[in-house]
């Protein structure tokens, strides 16, 4: 029966009966619960507890300026953050950038293109190249550009700075260091650019990595702002639900904020030292909320029940249910913070600062939601007390029934005082039946039937009787006990010898044992009747009587998907794709790609060389070796379209012209070569670095990039060896001082680097978390089945995740282009992470009230049933909290994010429908309850001195 508000006794005509009636019912227009007033409490043993209970709103006054000082702090965070991330700072392609970036004019990547077009013109009128000339006056003027290239520049067709139509030009520069990112900001917009533009004719498009790291930075603000009006909200709505009130949903709402700002400080403070992203912020939002939101709805609905179970006894306050909270949901809650901490401190061996900082954005909130949960939350508890229920939604529910069926309703109140027997009886007022839970025994119990009160439904009652018979009804049904007449939905039995049991409906399953002596209460016969009509607890009895066939039919389903990623998966960097769709520099990139010559959609190397040769990249050696390996890398490979470097520029030129031209490139002679030839090979004023590009007819995600990276630098390491006789004897020599390979290499790179992290990764989290689960169980079998279906469960997410964003399914629905139709690799060890630490902490969770009723009745099929079905409600409303918060990544522009939200939303989901109700259950049941919790004896005694076993 359910229980619902407290009303204590009014005024009665008969002051006799006054005096027995100390205690207070629940009631509405179906039930009547009593329960005993007089239970003796003892003092809070906690000192922790004695304190938050002496001086709550001291620690909330505290706790309050603590948190405007972090905030204070925190907020700077945004100026600290970085773009970028995604490359292993000590990978060759990493070096290389870094190194000659040292140069005054050298950029592994332009810092500015300049998409011109205009929609008569063509790039040969003599209009069109007044208009650019004009153009880069204004912006020399205005910008300390350098080492502008174009085709009006140097008229060179074969550089690919013009469109297939004619139409569009191309226009790349470079930027001092300075200017490309003072204090992690640029210092100049695409609004100043765009201001230098004037009344240009033409139609003038700014883009380039400079610009991109703004449209990222302003798209991430959009974001935030997205969560906060939408996601938000329904995050409330589902809270006064998860929580039952409105003045509830003000632990959560609190513990989110104290979350997210200490984060944002923290985050300030690892900046100090270390590069962070800026992607961190959304991230620390999303997961701040969530975990905050879990933390404080396994807190509340423990300390929610303790008042709920003791609101009659005017001696229990709320630090005792406070102490009990703590000793139980809250060690749920440290535990928890613990398994994500294990996971994410794996992601920490990686050296891509994108997801170190990713993960201390996990990693924080966890900390700091635990301690909010552990420290303010209990001192506002123990502050509001039952004011906590206030504006429930119980209570409005009540009212609103109330106004309706005032009239037909009669309030009827009953007391007791013996709890050691009960019945359950029936009584007709106005023509309503009311079911009773009516205590008879003692000289209180005789009054109580004087007085009439149960008594049509009480066959026998006198005296100081034990036993009470139950009005037999249609549920009755065979019982292997000795035991009186059935119950409604449940039986009061006496087993033989004296071992008194509560049965189930079916009277085969023992379930809950009590302390000799004792019958069960009207509460644990209706907790009981609760549990056996749940859902969750249906679905897995039926999974445990066909164990075989759902294990069967959820693993093929789980491999299938699990087929589908490990076959088609493509990993790359998803580099522009991760830009909004409106992004000037994404426009810019894919105009590119689809209409200039120079670019077929595919990849692209850079090999860069700084010579040891007096004469420098002009002399007539170092052209010859090029000449020689531009030839041998056309040879090497069918992935070889094109290659560009000082001797290949203009087809029409042979290596003969090259040389003399470099030899004097300012005589008469060579006067008509300075428009034909493209400078920026040669890179510096010094005559000593040079560089060329590689067209590949392969994606950065195929998989034999590697192998062209590969032998690309082995070619270029022995290219440019000179081998000469000195006495008759050879000696090889290299040339080449420093050299390097970026561009689409840097993609091999960090493939190379996540493939080699990852047994490091899996030797740091795996052994702390079989440890950490064992002591929590007590079984050496739990952790292995927890991980393999944990594992499982991951890898089918992956596969839908193939099918979304890889392949595009649903694009339309999510918003999104990969044009690239790969998936980002660091994104996929960030999701896999996560999802793996919050899948563990739920199925942790649910084992340990598996294991506790396992304990008692061992019963495999009825603990695990009944495990479910209690955590049920937690489990259940904590995935949910979580998937909206991070569904909030689905609504940003930002591939990078959307991929985030989709992969943990679906492992959530997942995790919380088809893997707690099918595959661990089956898998349980398949092993044996035996099985499932055997350990060795040295283990046994090691978890029980450890003893990190939640109470019940």
């Amino acid at each position: 029966m359910s229980q619902e508000k407290v009303q204590k006794l009014g005024k009665d005509q008969d002051q006799d009966q006054e005096k027995d009636q100390d205690m207070s019912a629940v009631e509405d227009q179906n039930d009547v619960v009593l329960e005993p007033t007089s239970l003796k409490i003892g003092e809070i043993k906690s000192p922790y507890i004695k304190f938050l209970n002496k001086y709550p709103k001291t620690v909330l006054f505290i706790s309050l300026i603590a948190a405007i000082g972090i905030g204070i702090y925190g907020v700077g965070v945004f100026a600290v953050l970085k773009s970028g991330g995604f490359s292993n700072p000590n990978s060759e392609s990493s070096k290389v950038v870094h190194y000659f970036n040292r140069f005054d004019n050298v950029s592994a990547s332009s810092d500015l293109i300049i998409l011109l077009s205009h929609p008569d013109w063509v790039v040969d009128d003599e209009s069109y190249e007044d208009a650019y000339f004009d153009l880069k006056a204004n912006l020399l003027a205005e910008f300390p550009l350098s080492k502008i290239q174009s085709y009006f520049d140097y008229k060179n067709e074969s550089a690919g700075y013009v469109s297939l139509d004619r139409h569009q030009a191309l226009v790349t520069a470079g930027l001092p260091d300075y200017v490309v990112e003072y204090e992690n900001k640029p210092v100049y917009t695409a609004d100043d650019f765009n201001a230098a533009v004037g009344d240009n004719p033409l139609t003038v498009t700014f883009g380039g990595q400079m610009l991109s790291q703004e449209e990222v930075s302003e798209q991430i603000a959009e974001d935030l702002e997205k969560l906060e009006y939408g996601a938000i909200p329904v995050l409330l709505v589902l809270l006064i639900i998860a929580h039952g009130g409105i003045v509830a949903i003000s632990a959560p709402v609190l513990l989110s904020l104290w979350t997210i700002i200490c984060t944002f400080a923290a985050l300030r403070l690892v900046a100090l030292g270390f590069n962070t992203t800026t992607y961190a912020t959304n991230v620390t939002t999303v997961f701040g909320i969530g975990l905050a939101m879990d933390f404080s709805l396994f807190t509340q609905l423990r300390f929610q029940e303790e008042m709920d179970r003791n609101r009659l006894n005017p001696d229990y306050t709320a630090g005792h249910a406070v102490e009990k909270m703590v000793a139980t949901s809250g060690k749920t809650v440290i535990l928890s913070c613990i398994m994500i901490i294990c996971t994410m401190i794996a992601a920490l061996q990686f050296s891509e600062y994108f997801i170190t900082t990713m993960s201390l954005a996990i990693l924080f909130p966890a900390m700091f939601a635990a301690i909010g949960a552990m420290t303010f939350i209990p001192a506002l508890y123990i502050a509001l007390g039952r004011n906590l229920f206030l504006l429930s939604t119980d209570t409005v529910v009540q009212y609103v029934t109330t106004l309706i069926t005032t009239n037909d309703v009669k309030k009827h109140i009953v007391s007791s005082v013996d709890p050691d027997a009960v019945g359950i009886a029936t009584s007709t007022q106005e023509s309503v039946v009311i079911e009773e839970k009516v205590v008879i025994g003692g000289e209180q119990g005789e009054e109580d039937l004087e007085r009439g009160i149960g008594a049509p439904g009480v066959e026998k009652a006198v005296g100081d009787v034990e036993m009470v018979e139950l009005k037999p009804d249609s549920h009755s049904s065979n019982n292997k006990y000795q035991t009186l007449q059935n119950g409604e939905d449940g039986i009061v039995s006496r087993e033989e010898g004296g071992s008194e049991k509560l049965c189930s409906m079916d009277g085969d399953i023992p379930v809950v044992p009590l302390a000799k002596g004792r019958e069960p209460t009207a509460a644990e016969i209706e907790e009981e009747r609760s549990v056996r009509s749940g859902i969750w607890f249906r679905m897995v009895m039926v999974v445990m009587d066909h164990p075989i066939l759902f294990l069967c039919g959820m693993l093929a389903c789980l491999i299938s998907l699990l087929v589908v990623f490990f076959t088609q998966a493509r990993f790359a960097n998803q580099g522009y794709g991760n830009l909004p769709l409106d992004s000037p520099s994404r426009y810019i990139t894919e105009t590119v790609q689809s209409s200039f010559p120079s670019s077929n959609g595919k990849g692209s190397l850079e090999v860069f060389m700084q010579t040891k040769d007096p004469l420098g990249v002009r002399s007539e050696q170092f052209l010859t070796l090029m000449d020689q390996y531009c030839t041998s890398l056309r040879e090497y490979s069918p992935y070889v379209v094109d290659v560009m470097s000082m001797t290949t520029i203009d087809s029409s030129k042979t290596l003969s012209d090259y040389i003399a031209y470099y030899g004097d490139p300012y005589s008469e002679e060579h006067k008509e070569f300075t428009t034909t030839v493209i400078d920026p090979y040669a890179l510096t004023n010094l005559n000593d670095v040079a560089r060329l590009t590689i067209s590949l007819s392969i994606q950065p995600s195929d998989e034999d990039l590697g192998k062209v990276v590969r032998r690309v630098r082995e070619m270029t390491a022995t290219a440019f060896i000179v081998t000469q006789e000195v006495n008759g004897e050879s000696t090889s020599e290299q040339t080449l001082y420093y050299w390097g390979t970026a561009g689409d290499a840097e993609q091999y790179d960090l493939n190379k680097d996540i493939i080699d992290t990852i047994p490091y990764m899996i030797a740091v989290a795996l052994p702390c978390i079989v440890v950490f689960i064992t002591l929590l169980t007590g079984s050496v079998v739990m952790p292995i089945k927890a991980i393999v279906t944990t594992f499982l469960s991951l890898c089918a997410s992956f596969g839908f995740l193939v099918l979304i964003i890889q392949e595009g399914n649903g694009s339309d629905l999510l918003e999104f282009r990969n044009n690239l139709r790969c998936l980002d690799p660091l994104q996929m060890i960030f999701i896999f992470l996560v999802a793996f630490g919050l899948s563990l902490d739920y199925e942790i969770f649910m084992l340990g009230r598996v294991q506790e009723v396992y304990l008692k009745t061992g019963d495999n099929k009825y603990s695990v049933a009944h495990g479910v079905e209690t955590s049920a409600r937690s489990v259940t409303m904590a995935a949910l909290l979580l998937c909206t918060a991070v569904g909030g990544f689905l609504a940003s522009e930002i591939l990078l994010l959307k991929q985030i939200g989709v992969g943990i939303g679906l492992s959530i989901v997942l995790d919380a429908t088809f893997d707690r109700c099918i595959l661990v259950p089956a898998a349980m049941a398949v092993m044996g309850g035996d099985l499932n919790w055997w350990a060795p004896e040295s283990v046994k005694r090691v978890t029980e001195y450890v003893g990190l076993k939640e109470e019940s």
